[in-house]
């Protein structure tokens, strides 16, 4: 066992820089050039991304989508180029007027969460052996993923094959998708700086058809990426 110290500093609400470094306390230099970083992190973060960040606050929620996407559960989306993540907050997905206890609400929000974390177990296991899209039964719900790339700033999908051969015990890092990006697209008239790309992720109820949730997805990509929120 080797003891460490943590630097942790609460950047906004929610979001909250953490290192970890080798030292037992760490020099009062380093502290002084923790400081300066954590001052630069919230500098760039409400500069660039505080609409980002009001709109994923005020905007999605779970139950303003059920409406329009009935039989959706709860979806991430990961932009892999930038290394965000759009989702709701897990909640029970019943309305105002529906009388229950309150444990049955607690019960709900942690199926679903234990759903989510299989749902991204499944997929990256899938992904480890090329497979860009699945679709998968689990008990009463249905695991969805997909992942794409878009050329900016056009938004123009870039096609794909449907599987490359990847060495499956490489770690899912941003390394991971940078080389699955330049196996896929080597060409020399892509430019490889303005190729985005995203990962979809979506827990659905189990009696929706394959071809209903592939419907919802693109419905779901089409509101989160070509919509701004109001």
């Amino acid at each position: 066992y080797n003891p460490h110290w943590v630097y942790v500093a609460e950047i906004v609400d929610s979001i909250t820089l953490v290192i970890i470094g080798s030292d037992l306390n760490g020099t009062e230099e380093e502290r002084q050039k923790l400081a300066t970083i954590e001052s630069k992190i919230k500098s760039d973060l409400m500069e660039n991304y505080i609409s980002y960040l009001l709109s994923t606050e005020k905007s999605y929620t779970m139950i303003s989508y059920i409406d329009k996407l009935p039989g959706l559960v709860h979806f991430v989306l990961v932009d892999r180029t930038f290394n965000r993540v759009l989702a709701p907050r897990i909640s029970a997905l019943i309305g105002h007027q529906f009388k229950y206890r309150a444990h049955s609400s607690v019960y709900q929000i942690s199926v679903i969460k234990q759903k989510v974390w299989d749902m991204f177990y499944q997929a990256q296991t899938f992904l480890s052996k090329g497979f860009f899209d699945m679709v998968m039964k689990c008990d009463h719900f249905q695991y969805s993923y997909k992942l794409w790339f878009e050329q900016e700033p056009t938004g123009q999908i870039l096609p794909i094959r449907d599987r490359v051969s990847l060495e499956q015990k490489q770690p899912i890092n941003p390394s991971f998708y940078m080389e699955l990006q330049n196996r896929l697209f080597p060409q020399r008239h892509v430019d490889k700086r303005k190729i985005h790309c995203y990962e979809l992720y979506g827990l659905y109820l189990g009696v929706l058809s394959f071809k209903v949730i592939q419907r919802h997805n693109e419905n779901l990509i089409s509101l989160l990426l070509r919509q701004s929120p109001e």
